[in-house]
């Protein structure tokens, strides 16, 4: 429900704001004044297109906000959806900047417009040419039986399972043709998963063959350097040890007179045990270190192998090596297991489709114990509103599965006796067919969720006992919904739990349009006005009043 509309600089309206009631507020106001404008507002709160021409003063943004009073667990669904805090009231704002760049808000959080109308649309619902327009096609005609009949449970088991079996079909399509592909690669796929096989890389082997590979070409510099190394520490030349050993004497000696010269002593005898330990082992490394052609050549073929597959196949790690011969296993065993694996999916894939038919009949069912009692309801209202003889009728026709079931649905319609009903797409738009739209709002307003309905000008061209029984029709309606109606017929006007004028006010350097609530004597006025003219008579204020009641 709209519980506030704020509207800043847009058009002719500089700045307005109403707090309608949560029954029947209908909207009058001379022609010109400003009631399209105020529609056109809403417009963009459901994600209607704008830019800078829309702005009153040029020079400051325009901006169109909402407050809204939630209710039903469809919208909740919508807001997790799209990652929106649910709150209660909720705020919808549209904002156009100076340069026509929009922005749109809910609850402070940027949205984009498409989520703006999905949002928007599920709490408004605007009665206007493009939804007559979309009345036309047959994929809302059959939403509209659903809502009639309440079919949201069956419908959503429905998609569900439809859902489920387009996605198997898919996979089933997408495997026949990997298997027509696979069956061609079989030779190509075995070479080279052999082949990565038979590599048989082990996990750091390519950087150990890397460093064996590098001694084994500098063996006779590293055996050099290593008996250089012996010699500097036990050689007669350098005795480095020898040397040590007669400093270790001597501290030794020294360590009896003080106890800082023992200490120096037990160091020595630690750097001696180390000296003694480093020199074998540079003796043993030396003798260990020997020329090896054949060993290097065996490394040599080994790395040679490893790159030229590294390069035929962009890899560089024994982790991508690894994640390639997995890739070409899956392959392999797919091609092997053809067969199965489709034999497989198309069991799964006929399965879902049998429960989405099964599903599918359930919707039919449902959709046509209904039928009669649409049709019926529907020439009644029709009747009421000036249609006696109109003909209204749904056939349902077979379809393979879709995703809005087994059938499509064509509403009929023929407004007067003696013509043949046609597909309501075939019938021009009018009057005629605006309250076949209506009545059809009508008998969906007390199945959905749907809190505010806007009418804009749905009574045009009718009046007398039609436009009272029109108008009834709509206030019946504002029991259960929130209901906002455009008019200029009395009739309307009058059933209005609120009445707002939409007026020019010509008092400042250009045109404004403005917004005010009536009270009870501006609304006998104003509806006596639309009966008898800018000056009304004793007898329009009379029937003003008997209309109001």
């Amino acid at each position: 429900m709209l519980q506030k509309l704020l509207i800043q600089n847009y058009i002719l309206i500089k700045e307005l704001s109403i707090e309608p009631d949560s029954g029947m507020n209908v909207i009058t106001g001379e022609t010109g004044a400003g009631k399209s404008i105020l529609l056109g507002a809403v417009g963009l709160l459901m994600g209607a297109r704008a830019d800078s021409k829309t702005l009153y003063n040029p020079e400051e943004k325009c901006v169109i906000e909402g407050q809204f009073l939630l209710k039903g667990d469809q919208i909740k669904e919508l807001f997790i959806k799209n990652d929106l805090d649910y709150e209660n009231p909720c705020i919808v704002r549209r904002e156009i900047s100076v340069a026509g760049k929009s922005r749109s808000f809910v609850n402070d959080t940027p949205v984009n417009l498409d989520v703006l109308d999905e949002i928007v649309g599920e709490i408004m619902d605007i009665h206007s040419q493009h939804e007559t327009i979309l009345l036309k096609k047959q994929n809302y005609q059959i939403q509209q039986l659903d809502s009639f009949a309440q079919n949201s449970v069956f419908k959503q088991k429905y998609q569900l399972q439809y859902s489920k079996y387009k996605s198997s079909e898919k996979q089933y399509l997408q495997l026949v043709q990997t298997a027509k592909s696979s069956a061609q690669e079989l030779d190509y796929v075995s070479f080279i998963y052999k082949e990565l096989e038979d590599l048989n890389l082990q996990s750091g082997e390519l950087e150990k063959l890397e460093d064996e590979q590098k001694i084994l070409e500098n063996t006779s510099e590293i055996k050099e350097k290593l008996a250089l190394s012996h010699s500097l520490l036990s050689g007669e030349e350098f005795a480095l040890v020898a040397g040590f050993n007669r400093l270790y004497s001597i501290f030794d000696q020294l360590s009896q007179f003080s106890l800082e010269y023992k200490t120096i002593k037990e160091k020595l005898a630690s750097i001696k045990i180390d000296l003694k330990d480093l020199s074998k082992e540079i003796e043993i490394l030396a003798e260990e270190t020997e020329i090896d052609p054949g060993r290097l050549q065996i490394v040599q073929d080994r790395l040679n192998h490893i790159y030229k597959l590294q390069r035929k196949h962009s890899v560089a790690s024994f982790d991508e090596f690894e994640i390639l011969r997995n890739e070409f296993g899956k392959k392999l065993s797919l091609i092997e297991n053809t067969d199965f694996v489709l034999s497989e999916a198309e069991k799964e894939m006929l399965a879902y489709r049998n429960a989405t038919q099964k599903s599918g009949e359930e919707l039919s069912v449902s959709r046509k114990n209904v039928l009669d009692k649409f049709e019926k309801l529907a020439l009644e209202k029709l009747s009421l509103l000036g249609m006696p003889n109109a003909t209204f009728q749904i056939r349902l026709s077979e379809t393979s599965l879709t995703t809005d079931g087994l059938e499509k649905a064509t509403f009929y319609f023929s407004a007067n006796k003696g013509l043949a009903p046609k597909p309501i797409s075939d019938v021009a738009s009018g009057g005629e067919f605006s309250r076949l739209m209506l009545v059809i709002k009508y008998l969906l307003a007390g199945k959905t969720e749907m809190p505010t309905l806007i009418f804009d000008e749905i009574d045009t061209g009718v009046s007398g006992e039609v436009a009272h029984n029109m108008a009834e029709l709509i206030e019946e309606m504002s029991n259960r919904h929130q209901v906002f109606t455009i008019t200029h017929l009395p009739q309307m006007a009058s059933k209005g739990s609120s009445h707002f004028f939409v007026y020019k006010d010509e008092s400042e350097t250009r045109t404004v349009s403005n917004i005010r609530k009536l009270t009870q004597d501006e609304r006998i006025k104003e509806i006596a006005k639309m009966i008898g003219g800018k000056v009304p008579s004793e007898s329009a204020l009379q029937s003003a009043k008997e209309l109001i009641g």
